[in-house]
């Protein structure tokens, strides 16, 4: 129990504490020494009241050298003699364990660090990986809103190029066909909400497939589009508004009346889901600049 007791006493503390102890060990028995009374040793040829000689005896006595020179005579000095060995053995043992525990402490340490980077390089080629399917179906998804986006007279002369900054305006041939698509008669917004489900069902599969603990901020775009597709969910609402040619000749007169930064009308108005279509649109392209942000960050 005496063992326990110390072992788990002294076994946290680092290497260097045990050396000092040690040295305070040798001072301290020397002053015990020095002011034991006189007779207490046997001294031939040495002043044993001499602090120089006190040292000295400490030091050769916690050592267990013991040349002899000098001999404990009283119960006291024999006593403190007795004590001093056997705690500077206590003390260079408690050393000796602290000094292994704190290199295997570090060796454990440096197989963690490095298990740790082992997993975070492996993770990071798993996101790069994903990443190139991602990016694929991001870039499809920009030349889509690029049609949306873009009016038709300038699809045929501009570069496929998304514009962050296009007006409400730029959106008023959204039921004209793209230009680029296999299928004609489909319009540039039913195509675009085909490509956003493509990437949004995308995302979901990067989230669940691809560990991003390492790389909030990536996570956070990708579960931030996910959410602002669903709060904005008006794809319905448009279609329903495609099949009537009449609906589409005033929405589009609305959009060509509106100024830049439209906001939503009082009441049900046909504008509304047109409004919410630009703020989407403008969201999610803001978020996919944060998601290459983040993933040019996470690889560097």
């Amino acid at each position: 129990m005496l063992m326990k007791y110390i072992s788990k006493l002294f076994k946290k503390h680092e290497p260097v504490i045990y050396a000092w102890m040690y040295l305070g060990c040798i001072i301290i028995f020397a002053i015990v020494y020095f002011i034991l009374p006189t007779g207490s040793f046997t001294v031939p040829k040495l002043d044993i009241s001499n602090p120089i000689t006190c040292l000295y005896f400490s030091t050769i006595t916690i050592t267990t050298v013991g040349y002899g020179d000098i001999s404990p005579i009283s119960i006291p000095a024999q006593i403190a003699v007795t004590l001093q060995p056997i705690l500077g053995l206590f003390l260079v043992g408690f050393f000796l364990n602290a000094l292994a525990q704190r290199q295997s402490q570090k060796i454990s340490e440096d197989e963690k660090e490095k298990a740790a980077l082992n997993e975070f390089n492996i993770l990071k080629k798993r996101l790069l990986k994903v990443n190139e399917v991602l990016s694929l179906t991001i870039s499809n998804y920009e030349q889509y809103v690029f049609a949306l986006t873009t009016p038709i007279v300038r699809r045929v002369t501009e570069p496929v190029l998304v514009n962050q900054n296009f007006h409400f305006q730029d959106m008023s041939d959204l039921f004209a066909p793209t230009l680029f698509e296999a299928a004609p008669d489909e319009s540039s917004v039913t195509l675009y909400f085909r490509r956003q489900k493509e990437l949004t069902d995308e995302i979901k599969a990067f989230l669940l497939s691809t560990e991003l603990t390492p790389w909030p901020d990536t996570e956070q775009a990708c579960r931030n589009f996910l959410i602002n597709c669903s709060r904005a969910d008006i794809s319905g609402t448009i279609a329903a508004h495609q099949k009537n040619d009449q609906e589409k000749q005033i929405i589009v007169k609305m959009i060509n009346a509106y100024p830049s930064e439209p906001e939503y009308a009082e009441g049900s108005s046909l504008i509304n889901p047109y409004v919410a279509l630009y703020k989407l649109v403008k969201q999610n392209l803001a978020l996919i600049e944060k998601y290459r942000t983040s993933i040019t960050t996470a690889t560097s």
